[in-house]
């Protein structure tokens, strides 16, 4: 091991970067059969650029190593900075006009650098709270920053829509707008989050001409949430003792707001708004409900530690961050820094087994979408911009079947988890969502038809973990999914395997809603068949169903393969028998579901799902089904597989995301 302290540049945001990396192959030295590591650190203070160098005397060789270091980063450096990442919480005075609510979303997605990842509306309290992530450009107080963008994007559209003086409702708030909360996440710190949002508060007071109060970090001497709330009068209803109406009256305040007119607008109301850190946000909710009596449960822990993120500079994976507060440095002048490590390993030296070991630390998920079309090519090419959306997720596979008329994509994104590791947040979520909503938009099922069953346009989308990420860190993901999709589009779902409670098998849900049963020709389906009111209650969305959408299964489950195995023969019959002699359901091979299917015009199918592929393998399902169709006279052609393996798709990941160029928002 090689160490070697040296300076690095400024980087835009305008803090000193003493950067300590294991970078390889800075120096040249001789190979060995173990990576040669470079460490370097960076931490934010003070000191400048210039009063480091007059510290230190380099050779040569020094500056040699530092100008590598130059190289290698300056095309990397912001796929690096991109993953510190920011969360905002917006909680606005309304649940119940749909059209205000919708208004305020459309809002968001003018700046697609900055996701709602999750919505929680309560219907008494008549108040709906947004909580929205996005990466970090360089200089976070920017204009140009996503997050500061669409949260007063969303603002603008509530204060047009909504009217505080006509609002009702069992939760006390002061406006339209009643909270705006900045948050760091992975690689951020608070500091960053309030130099956000001082720029916000300016924009809403004068811009919008809204009282706006600071608190937290965004105040210059910390000031506590509750001490405004009680100058405002925050906690005494105003109608049958438990209910707050209308907004406060309009004229001057009794207390000073930070920003903005000291007069008060009836219809607007005031804002809060600050920059605190997750643990901080739980202790003034605990602290609020002892003092005020208010019931109220305990919250998550904000701040997740990315780890394991594979991020790529040139031929070196960082594999892990840490991060921490450093003590003050008086030799160096810095008063106040914080230290981020990041370990990189080089793989030139190391073997192919240990390259691909250090991928698979990453915390990947799997998500397969099976959506009912494959000869629209423009609804496909809409379906396939929405993938497109975020960098961070690939889609790893595409397998097109005109004869069943059916498409399957497989993307592949990370986790990020919050300090007590609980999955948060993923980019996989909102691509999901918006490949849902342009399939929907795209393809009407009424107009479908083809040789496979199906329920809905997006007949089903399953989550498989991948490397490190566990299948409750997958069911978590499925069911944040299918309750943006059930709520959004009002669309009928119904969760299958780790994310259903009680763990129901996606087969039985399926016959339940004779998913099974051909409605045209004996051998197709065709447009909607079922009632448009469900007999089985769905578990997000409405139980009313559209023709044109039908509804879709969401689920989790250990890894799957699929496989299918075709037969010279149009006699379906025969083929139904046989993919019922294969099947464990038929007392065939364990873990193997099945499917006979008519397949073009000279041909049948057996579909097949390995539940667990390793242990019983496609070789033995190709054996069985040649053994039981020779018995029937019918030829078997060689069986295919209809996705990648774990290990390719993670490959593929890799490929796809980390060799990209950098991409700013």
């Amino acid at each position: 091991m090689k160490v070697c302290s040296s300076a690095y540049s400024k980087m835009s945001f305008g803090f000193l970067n003493f950067l300590e990396l294991s970078l390889p192959g800075l120096c040249q030295t001789q190979q060995t059969d173990k990576p040669e590591i470079c460490i370097f650190c960076f931490a934010f203070g003070s000191l400048t650029s210039e009063e480091w160098f007059s510290m230190f005397e380099f050779h040569s060789k020094a500056y040699a190593i530092l100008e590598r270091i130059s190289v290698l980063l300056s095309a990397r450096t912001y796929r690096m900075l991109k993953q510190m990442l920011g969360c905002c919480k917006v909680y606005i005075s309304e649940s119940r006009n749909r059209a205000a609510k919708v208004s305020i979303e459309l809002a968001s997605k003018l700046f697609p650098g900055a996701a709602i990842v999750n919505k929680f509306e309560d219907i008494t309290y008549n108040g709906v709270g947004y909580t929205m992530v996005s990466k970090l450009v360089p200089d976070p107080s920017s204009d140009s920053y996503p997050l500061k963008n669409a949260v007063f994007s969303m603002i603008k559209a509530a204060f047009e829509a909504i009217d505080l003086k006509l609002h009702g409702g069992t939760h006390p708030r002061l406006g339209v707008v009643d909270h705006v909360c900045f948050h760091p996440l992975a690689l951020t710190y608070l500091e960053q989050m309030a130099g956000i949002a001082k720029p916000l508060a300016d924009d809403i007071g004068c811009n919008l001409r809204v009282p706006t109060f600071l608190y937290g970090a965004a105040h210059e001497e910390g000031r506590k949430l509750d001490s405004i709330r009680r100058a405002m009068g925050y906690f005494k209803p105003n109608a049958n003792g438990n209910q707050w109406r209308g907004g406060l009256k309009s004229g001057p305040l009794p207390l000073k707001p930070d920003k903005g007119p000291d007069q008060v607008i009836e219809s607007k109301g005031v804002i809060n708004l600050c920059a605190v850190g997750g643990d901080r946000v739980q202790l003034e909710v605990e602290r609020l409900a002892m003092t005020e009596g208010m019931a109220v449960g305990k919250d998550d822990d904000s701040r997740p530690i990315c780890k394991n993120i594979g991020v790529r500079l040139e031929s070196a994976y960082v594999l892990g961050f840490s991060q921490r507060k450093g003590k003050p440095t008086q030799n160096f002048r810095i008063r106040k820094c914080h230290h981020c490590f990041l370990t990189i390993w080089s793989w030139s030296s190391c073997l192919h087994k240990d390259k691909k070991k250090g991928m698979k630390q990453s915390m990947l998920i799997c998500c397969k979408l099976y959506i009912s079309e494959s000869r629209n090519l423009a609804a496909l090419d809409s379906i396939e911009r929405a993938a497109r959306l975020d960098p961070e997720t690939a889609m790893v596979n595409k397998f097109l079947d005109r004869a069943y008329n059916r498409v399957t994509y497989t993307l592949v994104s990370h986790i990020a988890h919050d300090s007590t590791g609980c999955p948060i947040y993923s980019p996989l979520q909102q691509t999901v969502v918006s490949m849902v909503e342009a399939a929907c938009q795209a393809i009407n099922l009424e107009l479908h038809s083809g040789a496979h069953p199906r329920l809905g346009v997006v007949d089903d989308i399953i989550f498989h973990p991948l490397a490190q990420t566990s299948l409750d860190e997958a069911a978590w993901l499925a069911r944040s999914v299918a309750g943006d999709i059930g709520n959004r589009f009002q669309l009928p779902i119904f969760l299958y395997g780790a994310a259903h409670p009680l763990g129901k098998a996606p087969d039985a849900i399926r016959r339940e809603l004779g998913y099974y049963r051909p409605n045209f020709m004996g051998n197709q389906w065709a447009g909607w068949a079922l009632p448009e009111i469900l007999s089985v209650r769905p578990d997000e969305g409405p139980v009313q169903v559209s023709p044109a959408r039908g509804i879709a299964m969401i689920g989790a489950c250990p890894w799957v393969a699929m496989y299918n195995v075709p037969i010279i023969s149009t006699d379906v019959s025969a083929t139904r028998r046989i993919a019922r002699m294969v099947s464990a359901r038929g007392g065939g091979l364990p873990g193997v579901q099945t499917l006979g299917l008519f397949h073009g015009e000279e041909s049948t199918e057996i579909a097949c799902i390995l539940l667990e592929p390793n242990q019983v393998g496609a070789d033995r399902v190709q054996n069985r089904v040649e053994l039981l169709a020779a018995e029937e006279g019918l030829d078997v052609e060689k069986g295919y597989f209809t996705d990648c393996s774990q290990e390719m798709l993670i490959d593929k990941y890799m490929k796809l995301t980390l060799d990209a160029p950098p991409r700013l928002m």
